[in-house]
């Protein structure tokens, strides 16, 4: 039993060092990448401040303007009809540009 014992405590030791060494080293990862993310928040909310000063400071009440506001009106349709050709009585694809 004696040198059972001495046999097994070496390699205890070596894979509680290993064990421990792995754990650190896990641990420092999740570290690194909570403390990515809580800088990353905060960057995000930084810069979105910084947007909502600038549209203060602009005046502009339309942030969210339509784009297609100065277009003419042929070119806001979502569906153009094909001109030149006969209605039909029977419903058909229409095109879309």
């Amino acid at each position: 039993m004696k040198n059972k014992l001495k046999l097994a405590i070496p390699r205890l030791i070596g894979i509680t060092a290993i064990v421990g060494l792995a754990s650190i080293i896990i641990s420092a990862l999740f570290k690194l990448l909570f403390f990515g993310t809580i800088l990353l928040a905060l960057g995000m909310l930084f810069a979105w401040i910084i947007r909502s000063w600038k549209k203060e400071s602009t005046g502009s009440e339309l942030m969210h303007e339509d784009p297609y506001l100065r277009m003419h009106r042929q070119q806001r349709q979502a569906v153009v009809p094909v001109v030149g050709f006969k209605k039909s009585a029977k419903p058909s694809i229409i095109p879309i540009y």
